[in-house]
C-alpha cells in the first residue's frame, strides 16, 4: 500500500512541477474567484517559506456545496498565482451532522503549516476534524503534516477518542490530491 502511495505521489509531482514550470499569470485575489462563488474565508502569511506574503482562500458555491480551496503565492508586490487548489480539504456545506449544518470553523497559518478546523456531531457525538499541510522545501510541494479528529460522547464526557487519518501519508501526500473522505 506504501510503495502504490509513494509511486502515485511522485508521478503527481512530476506532472505538478511541469505544470508550474509554465509561466503562471500573476493576478489579483479577486481574478482567482470563479464565477459562481465567493470567499468563505482567508488568511495570509508565507506558506512557502519565500519571505513574500501568500494568501490562502476558501470559497464558497453559491450553486453547490464544496469549499474550493486556493493558495496563492505572492511575489511582494501584492500580485499572486495560483499554486494549488484542492476541492476536497474543506468539508462540504451540509457534511457538518445535526449539530453544525456547515462543519467548516477556522484556517490558521503558522509559522510552518497551515490548518483546517472542523466541528461536527449529532445530539451525542461531537467530533473536531484538524487537517493541516507544511511546505517541503526539498520538493517545493505543499504535503499532508497531520489529519485528526476528536470524538467526544456527551453522554459520557470523560471518553474522547483521537483518531489519526492517513498517518502513513504525512510528509508525502501533497494537498492537490488530498481528499477528507478518503481517510
Amino acid at each position: 500500500m506504501l510503495k502504490r502511495l509513494l509511486l502515485f505521489v511522485l508521478i503527481t509531482l512530476l506532472f505538478h512541477g511541469a505544470l508550474f514550470a509554465q509561466a503562471a499569470p500573476y493576478g489579483s485575489i479577486q481574478s482567482f474567484i470563479p464565477k459562481h462563488y465567493e470567499i468563505l474565508d482567508s488568511v495570509s502569511g508565507d506558506i512557502n517559506r519565500d519571505s513574500c506574503t501568500d494568501v490562502i482562500l476558501i470559497l464558497k458555491s453559491t450553486k453547490t456545496f464544496d469549499h474550493p480551496v486556493l493558495l496563492l503565492e505572492g511575489n511582494g508586490t501584492g500580485n499572486y498565482f495560483l499554486a494549488a487548489r484542492n476541492d476536497s480539504v474543506v468539508l462540504c456545506e451540509g457534511c457538518g451532522g445535526e449539530c453544525c449544518h456547515e462543519p467548516y470553523q477556522q484556517m490558521v497559518i503558522g509559522k510552518d503549516y497551515f490548518s483546517f478546523a472542523h466541528y461536527g456531531g449529532d445530539m451525542n457525538i461531537h467530533w473536531t476534524r484538524l487537517i493541516a499541510f507544511t511546505f517541503d522545501l526539498k520538493t517545493r510541494q505543499y504535503v499532508l503534516r497531520k489529519d485528526v479528529g476528536i470524538f467526544k460522547d456527551a453522554e459520557n464526557p470523560n471518553a474522547t477518542r483521537y483518531v489519526i487519518y492517513g498517518k502513513e501519508a504525512e510528509g508525502i501526500l501533497p494537498f492537490i490530491i488530498y481528499s477528507y473522505n478518503k481517510f
